[in-house]
C-alpha cells in the first residue's frame, strides 16, 4: 500500500474500486483556496473540485474503461493532468473526493470542536492537585467497581463493560452495580457537602456531568474520541512548554491543526480567566 507513511496525514477513501489518498489543506493552501473567490464565483461542486485538485496527492487501481472489450484494460497513472481529466469525466467523483477532503481533513465539525473544548476542561480540571483522588476515580476500573457510571452516563458499550467486569472478577449486571451504594454515598461525589439532602440516582438519559463550567453529555473518557484526545494533548503540552506543534511557520501546517490549536488554546485562555474571576471575587469578599 503506497503512502503509509506514519506522519503523513495522508487519508484514503475508496470509490467504485479505487483507492484514493487524499491530505488536508495547508492554512496557506486553505486561504488560498478562499481568497480565490472559486466560492463566490462558482457553485459549491465548483469548490469542492478546487479542494480535490489540491489534497488528492495520489490513486490506486484507476483502470481505464474502453468500450472495447477486447482491448486489455491498462492501469491509469496518478498524475496532476489526469486528475483533471478524472474532473472532466468523473465530476461525482471529484466532488466526494473533495468533501471528504475539506470535511474530514481540513475543517474541524461542531461536534469536534464541543470535544476538544471538553477535553481541554476535562484535562484542566483533573491537573488540579486536590483532585488527585478523584483523578483515580475516571479509571473505567474503578468507575465501575463503586457504581459511579451510572450517574456520570458512562458511554462505554455494554461489551466493553463486561469485559471490565470480568477483568475485576465481577459477575453482577453493570447497572445493578453498587446500587446501593449510589443512594448512600451519591453527595459524596456530587455535592462533597454532608449538609446536602442525598440524592437519587438519575437515569442514563438524564445524567448529565458538569466540570468547569462544561456539561458534558456523557462522561468525557468515553464521549471523547481518541484522536481528539491526541492532538488536544500534544497542543496543550506545547502550549506549556512554549514549543511550536510544527516546523515552520502557521501558514505551512495543516489547516486543521490550526484549527485545533485555536481552539485549545481559547479554551485554556477562557479557563484561566474564569480562575482568575473567581479568584479576584473570593480575595474582595475577604476583605470585606
Amino acid at each position: 500500500m503506497r503512502h503509509a507513511l506514519f506522519g503523513s496525514f495522508i487519508r484514503s477513501l475508496e470509490i467504485e474500486s479505487v483507492t484514493f489518498y487524499c491530505r488536508g489543506l495547508t492554512c496557506a493552501e486553505y486561504v488560498d483556496v478562499i481568497d480565490s473567490g472559486v466560492l463566490e464565483r462558482s457553485s459549491a461542486t465548483g469548490f469542492y473540485e478546487r479542494i480535490a485538485q489540491v489534497g488528492l496527492v495520489d490513486w490506486e487501481d484507476m483502470i481505464s474503461q474502453d468500450e472495447d472489450e477486447d482491448e486489455e484494460m491498462e492501469e491509469i497513472i496518478f498524475s496532476e493532468d489526469n486528475k483533471l481529466i478524472l474532473a472532466d469525466q468523473k465530476p461525482e467523483v471529484m466532488l466526494e473526493i473533495g468533501k471528504f477532503i475539506y470535511h474530514s481533513l481540513t475543517i474541524i465539525s461542531e461536534e469536534e470542536n464541543q470535544q476538544y473544548r471538553g477535553h481541554i476542561r476535562f484535562l484542566m480540571y483533573l491537573a488540579d492537585d486536590e483532585k488527585e483522588k478523584e483523578r483515580e476515580s475516571y479509571s473505567c476500573d474503578n468507575c465501575l467497581k463503586s457504581g459511579r457510571q451510572v450517574n456520570r452516563k458512562c458511554g462505554l458499550s455494554e461489551t466493553n463493560r463486561n469485559e471490565i467486569l470480568k477483568r475485576n472478577n465481577m459477575s453482577v449486571e453493570v447497572t445493578d452495580i453498587h446500587e446501593e451504594f449510589i443512594k448512600t454515598n451519591l453527595d459524596k461525589y456530587k455535592n462533597k457537602s454532608k449538609q446536602k439532602k442525598v440524592q437519587s440516582p438519575v437515569s442514563k438519559d438524564e445524567a448529565r456531568l458538569k466540570l468547569l463550567g462544561f456539561t458534558f453529555p456523557e462522561c468525557p473518557v468515553s464521549w471523547i474520541p481518541q484522536n481528539v484526545k491526541e492532538w488536544s494533548d500534544r497542543v496543550y503540552t506545547a502550549k506549556n512548554h512554549g514549543v511550536p506543534l510544527f516546523e515552520g511557520g502557521i501558514m505551512e501546517q495543516p489547516n486543521k491543526s490550526y484549527l485545533i490549536s485555536k481552539i485549545v488554546n481559547n479554551e485554556i485562555s477562557s479557563i484561566e480567566s474564569e480562575k482568575m474571576k473567581k479568584d479576584m471575587k473570593k480575595n474582595s469578599k475577604g476583605r470585606k
